[in-house]
């Protein structure tokens, strides 16, 4: 969905919560916050999601690692999402 939602030219935003999504799990050892960097098309996602998304928006990935992290990670996506729609 995030892959066609850029092909579409749509700004993809994701949010981490917990350490958990910094944890290398399931079968191959990937991090959750990987995943959300890819569909957000992020500089610093995977290389292999760097490289499919070259052409598409890039978003914006934030972690918060507790509840009270929130608010900066709010402030970043509004930030960008007005910086976007100038």
């Amino acid at each position: 969905m995030a892959e066609k939602s850029r092909r579409d030219r749509i700004y993809v935003f994701t949010l981490g919560l917990g350490d958990a999504v910094t944890i290398p799990a399931g079968p191959d050892g990937e991090k959750g916050e990987d995943i959300l960097k890819c569909m957000a098309n992020v500089p610093n996602a995977p290389a292999r999601c760097v490289q499919s998304g070259a052409a598409q928006p890039v978003g914006t990935y934030c972690h918060a690692a507790t509840e009270n992290e929130l608010k900066p990670c709010f402030d970043k996506l509004a930030s960008a999402i007005l910086r976007i729609t100038k």
